[in-house]
């Protein structure tokens, strides 16, 4: 599963990496890929 960014940042983040660094680059959460 991969978690990407609500403000729509084409950047793909596993869990570990989504848990480690919190906040999306771009300022939006991470949620799971739909």
């Amino acid at each position: 599963m991969y978690y990407v960014s609500t403000r729509g940042g084409a950047e793909r983040l596993s869990a570990s990496q989504a848990i480690t660094q919190g906040l999306a680059r771009d300022g939006g959460l991470m949620t799971p890929e739909v």
